[in-house]
């Protein structure tokens, strides 16, 4: 059968760590890293998009349960640098920024997770204000030391043409 009990001989190894003395905490955060490195090793676009696909509009309740949590959310920023294209990656990025997690998806995502969130207008409002407002923040400092922010600006603003255009528009109107 199709059934390996992954999920049992994870706990299992769990209770055995637990039971040599091995704190709570340790064992979550050596579990996480684990499932993280497999999944990232293991991980495919095409298949995970079929199974999203199959789900139809309903969206599936385990990835909800997914976005709950920050470490999966870095994974999936993560894996959404190396599969731009995934139906599922970037709709999960999309929804972590409508849940509001948008400065995490700026600090946490590269240009892959900024792309799918930002195909959102608000998102992308959002992003760009913070990021203005980053860049603006203190007119103490010298230009020099906000040269690392503006190049920051830019990437923010440059990986599709529509955020790049809007944002030149809004620069011109200023």
């Amino acid at each position: 059968g199709g059934y390996r009990g992954y999920t049992d001989m994870i706990h299992l190894v769990m209770e055995w760590l637990r039971a040599a003395g091995t704190e709570q905490e340790v064992v979550v955060q050596k579990v996480v890293q684990y499932l993280t490195n497999a999944v990232k090793a293991n991980f495919d676009a095409a298949k995970a998009d079929t199974i999203f696909q199959a789900a139809g509009a309903v969206e599936p309740a385990w990835l909800a349960t997914m976005l709950q949590s920050l470490e999966t959310r870095k994974l999936i920023y993560q894996l959404s640098e190396e599969h731009e294209n995934s139906l599922l990656l970037n709709y999960a990025v999309q929804r972590i920024a409508s849940d509001g997690h948008w400065k995490e998806i700026i600090e946490h995502g590269g240009k892959g997770a900024l792309y799918a969130a930002c195909t959102s207008y608000p998102v992308f409002c959002h992003i760009l204000r913070e990021t203005l407002a980053e860049v603006c923040s203190d007119s103490s400092v010298s230009e020099f030391a906000q040269v690392p922010l503006v190049r920051t600006f830019v990437a923010r603003t440059e990986f599709c043409e529509h955020a790049f255009l809007y944002t030149q528009l809004l620069l011109r109107n200023l």
